[in-house]
């Protein structure tokens, strides 16, 4: 099954990131990657919430 993106509903170039995987996914200054984002389905420059938007999915994933 083909995932989709939470934003824009393109293709995902990798699964849905655990909150796990997304704090390990960090820079060293604290933030992200635009090639990260893109690859989670974020949208540049990443919108208020997304975290928790990824979260979510994440969860109604596992279940």
């Amino acid at each position: 099954m083909v995932k989709r993106c939470p934003y824009c509903e393109a293709d995902l170039q990798k699964p849905i990131p655990s909150p796990k995987d997304v704090e390990l996914a960090k820079t060293p200054k604290g933030g992200w990657t635009r090639d990260t984002l893109r690859d989670w389905g974020v949208p540049w420059p990443p919108p208020k919430g997304w975290r928790d938007r990824l979260r979510d999915i994440w969860k109604r994933a596992m279940q």
